[in-house]
């Protein structure tokens, strides 16, 4: 796909029913909860969540993704599409949680295809992927990476994230 052709749906994808979707806690909520989520909570929640978009993505769309590396591409397009139509409408409004879920789709694949684990990072008061393969340990932040490619798509977007996330881990 090197053109992106914008979905049909205005308001991005729409949850099933009765399917509430769990958002990872506010910043507001630290103060509550201290450091955010733990990790085992994360390694729950997020395959979890990422198995909701799995399904919302076939039952609304026919769109099968199976976590390999090639799945990208379908991610790589959906958040060019929602990029194209935020510049023509200027606000992500409810889209916002699909991307949260695209980037844990993204951090999904990373994590099964390089190893890894989930992690809160306080100080960037998000989500990050801390990924084993390699002598050392690196943290790449999918969440960020996708929000940042709905509101500003470059060229190449999730694919090229995804090659410079292995480029580090084989320089390592």
């Amino acid at each position: 796909m090197k053109e992106a052709e914008d979905l049909d749906d205005p308001m991005g994808f729409r949850p099933p029913p009765g399917e509430p979707v769990k958002m990872l806690p506010v910043p507001e909520a630290k103060a509550v909860r201290g450091d955010g989520p733990s990790d085992e909570e994360l390694a729950k929640i997020i395959p979890e969540e990422t198995k909701k978009f799995v399904e919302i993505l076939k039952s609304d769309l026919g769109v099968e993704l199976d976590y390999s590396l090639n799945s990208l591409r379908f991610l790589d397009h959906y958040l060019r599409s929602l990029n194209d139509k935020m510049k023509k409408e200027g606000q992500m409004g409810e889209r916002r949680v699909f991307v949260y879920l695209a980037g844990n789709y993204l951090g999904e694949v990373l994590r099964r295809a390089y190893g890894g684990r989930w992690v809160y990072v306080p100080e960037h008061q998000t989500t990050g992927l801390v990924l084993s393969e390699g002598e050392e340990k690196g943290t790449v932040y999918p969440h960020k990476a996708a929000a940042k490619l709905a509101v500003e798509y470059k060229n190449g977007g999730v694919i090229a994230y995804a090659d410079t996330v292995r480029s580090a881990i084989h320089k390592r």
